[in-house]
C-alpha cells in the first residue's frame, strides 16, 4: 500500500470557503480515484493538500466494448483494438461486452496521474477565476501542483501546470522553495512548519485560542463565542501570532451591535466579554507576523485604525441626531425599491395599509402598528447604515427611542426584517410581527406583480426566504392562526400558493400545522 500527496499552492483562498471546499475536494478526490482509503485533508491560506493513506494501486483498468447484440463488425473491431484473438477473453455485464486488461507498472502510474487531473478539473468553487489565455478554473491563480506517490513524483498536468515537488513557505519568509521528497503527512507538515506555514486548519485554530487562554487567563475575560468568525480568522493565517488591543473608554457608549460590527464584520477581531457576559473593552487581533517589539507596533496599528472607524461612527450618529427621526420619511422618496416598481416610500405606505388590516382582523389597537410602518425604513436615509448597512433597523431601533417613540415601536422598526434565515430568531413583540408580516407579503405581492418569481436555481430577491418568514411568524402567535385572513389583505391566489409550497415543506411531519395555515391563506 502507498501514500499519495496532492498539494496545490496559490494565491490566497477567501476564508470562509476553505474548509466547506476542502472536503469537497477530498470528496471529489476519492470517487474518482474510486478508494475507500482514508484521506486527510489540510488547508491553509495558499496549500490545499490531501494524503490518501494506505493507497492500493489498481492494477486492472475495465474497457467497455460494444453492445453483445451489436453487428459482428463492430465486435471484430474492438477486439482488433485492442489485439484481442478470442471473445471468451470479454466479459459481459449488463448486456455490453467488457475487456479487463492489466496494466504495467508504468501504465498504472500514468492511469492515476490521468484520474488525479480530471479530479482536480471537476472542483467547482462557489466563484472561481479565469486568468492569462489559460482555459481553466479555480478559486485564486494557482502557482504549483506537487503531487508524489510515496518518494516519486507525478506527472499531474491542470491547463499549462505541470505538477512537481516543490512548493513554498511564509511570505513573510520571501516564500521560499520547499522540496518535498515523501508523500508522508508529518514530514510535509513539518517541512512547512519550518518555513513558517501550519497548514492544518485545526491546529492554527489550538494555537490561537491557546494564545488567547495565556493572554486573558489573569483578567477574568472569556472569548465571546462565534465559531464562524473563529474559523474565518483561522483561515486569513497561515502562522498565526496573537495580540491583544484596547477599546478607548469613549467608545464604549455607543450600541453594542455597532461595536461588535466595527470589530468584527469590518476588521476580524475576536471580541471578548467579562464575567457578566457584557462586551468588554479588548479586543484580539490575529496577525500573520510577529514583530521584533513584541507586537507593539502591530496593536498600535490595529488600534488606530478601530479608533478611525469608531470615531467615524460617532460622528454619524452625532450628525443622524440633529435630524428628527421621524423626518427621515422624506428622503425614501429617492430611494427605488424597484424600477418598475416605486420608490421605498411608497412601499412603506403599502406596508402601513397592510398592517393596518391586519390589526383590524386579529381585533388589537392599529396605532402602534401603523406609526412602526410609518418610520420602519427611515433608518436607510441615515449616514450610519450607509456606512454599516447590515445594521438597518438596529440603528432604527435606537434612533426610534431617541426620537420619543415607545419600545413596542422601536422595537418594530428593530425586529420587522426578521427572520432573516432559518436559524434567526423571530420579532419579540406583537407589533413586530404585523409590520414584519405586512413587509414581507407587500415585498411578495410587488415582485410578484411584475412576473418576478424564483426559480428552482435563482432566488436574488430572497422571496422563499420572505414566505417562510410569514409562515414562521404566524404558525407561533395563537391571534395571527386564528384571525389572520391572508387574501382580505390584496394578496394574490399565486403568492398564497407560494407560501402554501413552502408551509408544506416546513411542516411535512406536522400536516395538523400545515392545515392551520391553509386556513389563514384561504
Amino acid at each position: 500500500m502507498s501514500k499519495v500527496l496532492l498539494e496545490i499552492f496559490c494565491e490566497e483562498m477567501p476564508a470562509l470557503m476553505q474548509l466547506e471546499c476542502l472536503e469537497k475536494f477530498t470528496e471529489i478526490i476519492r470517487t474518482t480515484l474510486d478508494t475507500s482509503s482514508s484521506i486527510d485533508g489540510l488547508v491553509s491560506p495558499r496549500h490545499l493538500c490531501v494524503i490518501i493513506n494506505n493507497y492500493i494501486i489498481n492494477n486492472k483498468i475495465f474497457v467497455k466494448g460494444p453492445k453483445i447484440t451489436a453487428p459482428e463488425g463492430a465486435i471484430k473491431g474492438f477486439m482488433n483494438k485492442y489485439n484481442i484473438l478470442n471473445i471468451n477473453e470479454l466479459k459481459e455485464k449488463d448486456g455490453i461486452l467488457i475487456l479487463e486488461r492489466s496494466l504495467s507498472q508504468e501504465e498504472c502510474l500514468d492511469e492515476l496521474s490521468k484520474n488525479i487531473s480530471i479530479a482536480i478539473g471537476k472542483m467547482v468553487w462557489p466563484k472561481s477565476m479565469l486568468w492569462n489565455q489559460h482555459n481553466i478554473k479555480w478559486i485564486r491563480p494557482i502557482h504549483a501542483i506537487t503531487c508524489v506517490l510515496d518518494d516519486k513524483v507525478l506527472n499531474i498536468n491542470f491547463g499549462h501546470i505541470n505538477s512537481g515537488n516543490i512548493t513554498y513557505g511564509h511570505r513573510s519568509q520571501g516564500s521560499p522553495k520547499i522540496e518535498i521528497k515523501s508523500a508522508d503527512s508529518i514530514e510535509y507538515q513539518n517541512l512547512l512548519r519550518k518555513n513558517g506555514v501550519i497548514v492544518s486548519h485545526e491546529e492554527r485554530k489550538k494555537i490561537i485560542l491557546n494564545q488567547i487562554d495565556d493572554i486573558i487567563k489573569s483578567m477574568n475575560l472569556k472569548l465571546l463565542d462565534d465559531e464562524s468568525l473563529l474559523n474565518e480568522v483561522v483561515g486569513l493565517v497561515e502562522n498565526p501570532f496573537v495580540f491583544l488591543g484596547n477599546i478607548n473608554n469613549s467608545f464604549m457608549s455607543l450600541p453594542t451591535e455597532v461595536l461588535i460590527t466595527s470589530l468584527k464584520n469590518h476588521q476580524k477581531y475576536l471580541l471578548l466579554k467579562d464575567q457578566n457576559d457584557n462586551l468588554a473593552p479588548y479586543f484580539i487581533i490575529v496577525s500573520d507576523i510577529s514583530s521584533d517589539d513584541n507586537g507593539i507596533t502591530i496593536i498600535n496599528g490595529n488600534e488606530k485604525v478601530l479608533a478611525a472607524r469608531l470615531s467615524d461612527a460617532q460622528h454619524f450618529i452625532k450628525t443622524d441626531l440633529k435630524t428628527s427621526f421621524k423626518n427621515f420619511s422624506e428622503k425614501l422618496h429617492k430611494i427605488q425599491f424597484h424600477k418598475d416598481i416605486g420608490s421605498i416610500y411608497e412601499k412603506v405606505i403599502r406596508i402601513q395599509n397592510i398592517a393596518k388590516t391586519i390589526c383590524h382582523q386579529i381585533k388589537i389597537d392599529s396605532k402602534d402598528s401603523e406609526e412602526a410602518s410609518k418610520i420602519c425604513k427611515n433608518d436607510l436615509v441615515t449616514q450610519m447604515v450607509g456606512e454599516f448597512p447590515e445594521l438597518q433597523g438596529i440603528i432604527g431601533y435606537y434612533y426610534a427611542i431617541e426620537g420619543g417613540y415607545n419600545k413596542d415601536i422601536a422595537m418594530a422598526v428593530r425586529d420587522h426584517y426578521k427572520p432573516c434565515g432559518p436559524n434567526d430568531s423571530l420579532p419579540e413583540t406583537l407589533v413586530g410581527c404585523v409590520v414584519a408580516i405586512s413587509d414581507k407579503l407587500d415585498t411578495l405581492q410587488s415582485l410578484f406583480n411584475i412576473g418576478i418569481k424564483p426559480t428552482s436555481t435563482k432566488d436574488p430577491y430572497a422571496l422563499r426566504r420572505a414566505a417562510i418568514g410569514i409562515i414562521r411568524i404566524i404558525s407561533t402567535h395563537e391571534k395571527l392562526m386564528k384571525n389572520l385572513n391572508i387574501p382580505t389583505l390584496g394578496i394574490s391566489k399565486d403568492v398564497i400558493e407560494f407560501m402554501l409550497e413552502r408551509a408544506k415543506q416546513m411542516f411535512k411531519e406536522y400536516p395538523e400545522k400545515y392545515d392551520e395555515i391553509v386556513k389563514v391563506c384561504m
